[in-house]
């Protein structure tokens, strides 16, 4: 889900131990994790419950026009969204309250889309950047909480790796190394996006500039969708092993895209790292700070499926 991307200049290191954990949670939200998204339950100016999505590839706050159709939203504006494989203008709702476990989110503008379905779940809104420019905040995948802190008074007290990165158009984009088949070692910007479905989308000028489509072995067609609905052909292949986060996967799968338009072929951003690597680590995310803290929870593998 994205309306904007973030290039990162990521750098990986141990986190500093530190004595005693002097943050406490302001709330602490349950999600369930269907398929490979995180959902919440949320209200929208004092609606019934929602499901939402949480997703810290968008950039901007997207509501299901359907659902803003019977929450009565009006329509205020417009802007461009930028889809997987093309742009084009949708209607936005401006000055809308978001309310999760007692928090408030004020002054949102929402996107109207058509979201639709995920595996069998309504997705009523998508929020990413909305909720992590003002907080703190921790996914836990082994407990299926996120925990929402006060970034002025956040303290890190984890073991776990420092993740340093920064925004750009309110994306986060990390290094991965990658080592072809062949030997050759490769670095990529990719985006840190829990709502990505795949291990790691590359992008178009990246895959061409690398000549990916000979270098990555066997390639299979596919496909995926974007947030404008389009379908956007991909190719499946394999590298001989990936690093992120200091953590090396082996015979690492890899999506190839070849779009000439949208987001997909940006040539500031190398690829999209997805929730099949993001959901091994709890990870927390302190974008006042630039930096993010990755630790291995209970679903840890080496081998990607």
């Amino acid at each position: 889900m994205r309306q904007g991307f973030l290039l990162i200049a990521g750098l990986f290191l141990w986190a500093a131990p530190v004595e005693a954990q002097t943050s406490q949670p302001l709330a602490v939200a349950p999600f369930e994790l269907i398929g490979e998204k995180i959902f919440l339950k949320a209200r929208v100016n004092g609606s019934p419950v929602l499901n939402l999505q949480f997703d810290t590839g968008a950039g901007s706050s997207v509501i299901d026009d359907s659902t803003a159709a019977r929450l009565g939203l009006v329509v205020s504006g417009e802007t461009t969204n930028e889809g997987a494989a093309g742009s084009g203008s949708v209607p936005t709702s401006a000055n809308n309250m978001l309310e999760l476990e007692g928090l408030a989110f004020p002054d949102i503008t929402l996107l109207h889309l058509p979201l639709g379905e995920y595996s069998g779940v309504k997705r009523d809104a998508v929020v990413g950047y909305d909720m992590l420019k003002q907080y703190v905040i921790r996914i836990d995948y082994d407990t299926k909480t996120m925990a929402f802190y006060d970034p002025k008074s956040f303290r890190y007290s984890g073991k776990g790796r420092v993740v340093r990165f920064r925004l750009w158009d309110n994306s986060a984009l990390v290094d991965m190394n990658l080592v072809l088949q062949s030997g050759e070692r490769l670095r990529a910007k990719v985006m840190v996006d829990d709502g990505a479905d795949l291990a790691l989308l590359l992008n178009s000028p990246f895959v061409a500039s690398h000549d990916l489509m000979q270098k990555v072995g066997k390639v299979a067609k596919g496909s995926i969708s974007g947030s404008d609905g389009a379908e956007v052909g991909t190719f499946r292949g394999k590298v001989r092993s990936a690093t992120i986060g200091g953590v090396r996967f082996d015979d690492f799968p890899v999506r190839l895209t070849q779009a000439q338009s949208g987001t997909l072929s940006l040539s500031d951003l190398d690829g999209i790292l997805g929730n099949p690597i993001l959901k091994m680590f709890n990870i927390t995310f302190d974008y006042r700070r630039k930096r993010m803290y990755w630790e291995r929870n209970g679903s840890f593998s080496p081998t990607v499926r």
